[in-house]
């Protein structure tokens, strides 16, 4: 279990928020730059969940260790 991390990133953060800032991926991105043994584990919104997959599998995480749930709206 020591190789996992929780990082929170806010995208809409408040001025007084001391934690990071912006999109979660580029976050991940700046801390993480092995990616070819990792997996990841993302839920939020579809757009996110798009940006996610297509920016850290073009930077070297295999298709298949992204793993997702999208939170879709309901009618």
């Amino acid at each position: 279990m020591d190789r996992i991390r929780y990082e929170p990133v806010l995208s809409r953060a408040s001025i007084d928020w001391n934690g990071a800032r912006g999109y979660v991926q580029d976050t991940f991105l700046a801390i993480n730059t092995e990616l070819y043994d990792m997996q990841v584990y993302a839920c939020g919104s579809e757009d996110m969940i798009h940006s996610a997959r297509l920016a850290l599998t073009s930077q070297g995480l295999a298709p298949d260790a992204f793993f997702s749930d999208a939170f879709v709206a309901s009618s």
